[in-house]
């Protein structure tokens, strides 16, 4: 990839506030407004997500919620044999691992197919998977 092309995949990875990788080497992007999101935030934007993706969590006095501060990371290889706790202490401390994106897309298209369109629904159905299923 020449110089342009990478510059471009920069500027498009600091647009979603998602860490990227560039011949190997994890960089962080972060946008110039970064905000914080919560789990709601991501079921509603859960198309623009890759489905690699893995979303932490932090519990509101040990339960989520809709409000829980979340981040969703793309880990590597050596990343993913790693604990989850220990992924978290490193990029996202005071958060947990929750749920993978492509098990989140799941559950949403199912629900979308049955007739739930109300996010706050489909985000409660979510946390209670992550909670008891998973």
């Amino acid at each position: 990839m020449c110089l342009l092309g990478v510059m471009v995949a920069l500027k498009s990875a600091a647009s979603t506030g998602l860490p990227t990788r560039c011949f190997g080497i994890r960089l962080w992007v972060t946008p110039l407004h970064k905000r914080s999101m919560n789990l709601l935030e991501i079921i509603k934007s859960i198309d623009s997500f890759d489905d690699q993706g893995i979303v932490f969590a932090e519990p509101i006095e040990e339960k989520y919620s809709l409000n829980s501060n979340a981040e969703v990371l793309i880990l590597s290889d050596d990343e993913l044999a790693m604990h989850t706790d220990q992924v978290a202490n490193i990029y996202c401390p005071g958060k947990h691992y929750f749920l993978e994106i492509g098990i989140i897309n799941g559950l949403v298209k199912g629900m979308q197919e049955t007739g739930t369109s109300n996010y706050e629904t489909i985000c409660k159905r979510v946390i209670s998977y992550a909670e008891n299923d998973a």
